[in-house]
């Protein structure tokens, strides 16, 4: 159904001429097929906690599925040395109270996805599922597992959610400005893995003395703090900066 586009559910099972296709009513009835689509559960009801049975978990209906996909992304392949994290937006047209508007996106209405994919492939290795501004991230304790620094504001929380399972093991990491932070790139140091980005000029710790420099069109400068070197450049149009570790 993915492939073979049809104006609705029945027709994939219509014997009309322009819309038949054989393969479907071999494997399974119509009447077969609705009758699962109703039923179909992927978790179980009684478990909804909460004051009229509502539970705080807004992905609770599908948690066990969203859970095996996670997992079998991670259990399947192995992601190369760089890795990116950025945001993607699965399309969603209908009524949805995790349903994000992003205008830049290709498919502007729809669920809100942050994933950590390979370089060089594209491969979504880990990924985390957006619910919404009252979402408490969270992350529970386990042995072995680097324990999360509890001054971390919301996006740095999600690039260290989706890298735990990398840290310490020779990988590397490239965002965009939205994730970069001085105070996340020297956490992920510390746990021996670089990360490069471009970052706001008002993020907190980010050398003032680098942002107020003048320069002509074409000419870059550079600044250094331990490990973090910090570079601003100026093409035609306006300033880059960037932050990575060395």
């Amino acid at each position: 159904m993915g492939l073979v586009r049809k104006p609705s559910l029945s027709s994939y099972w219509s014997t009309d001429a322009i819309f038949h296709t054989p393969v479907l009513s071999k494997v399974m009835k119509r009447s077969r097929y609705q009758l699962l689509l109703r039923f179909l559960y992927f978790s179980d009801n009684s478990q909804l906690q909460g004051p009229a049975q509502q539970n705080p978990d807004r992905l609770f209906k599908i948690r066990p599925l969203v859970d095996h996909f996670l997992e079998k992304f991670q259990t399947n392949y192995g992601v190369q040395q760089d890795a990116s994290v950025d945001k993607s937006l699965l399309l969603w047209k209908g009524r949805l109270i995790l349903r994000q508007y992003l205008p830049l996106k290709r498919a502007r209405f729809g669920i809100k996805i942050y994933k950590l994919c390979e370089s060089a492939t594209g491969y979504t290795y880990r990924y985390y599922v957006y619910v919404g501004k009252d979402d408490s991230f969270t992350l529970p304790y386990a042995p072995g597992v680097p324990v999360m620094p509890s001054d971390f504001g919301s996006t740095e929380k999600i690039v260290w959610y989706l890298m735990m399972p990398l840290l310490e093991k020779g990988h590397r990491l490239y965002v965009d400005n939205f994730y970069t932070s001085v105070r996340l790139f020297h956490t992920l140091f510390l746990h021996k893995t670089p990360a490069c980005g471009t970052i706001q000029s008002n993020r907190k710790d980010y050398p003032q003395q680098l942002l107020q420099k003048k320069l002509t069109p074409g000419e870059s400068s550079a600044m250094h703090s331990q490990e973090l070197p910090a570079v601003k450049f100026t093409d035609q149009k306006r300033c880059v900066h960037a932050e990575h570790d060395s």
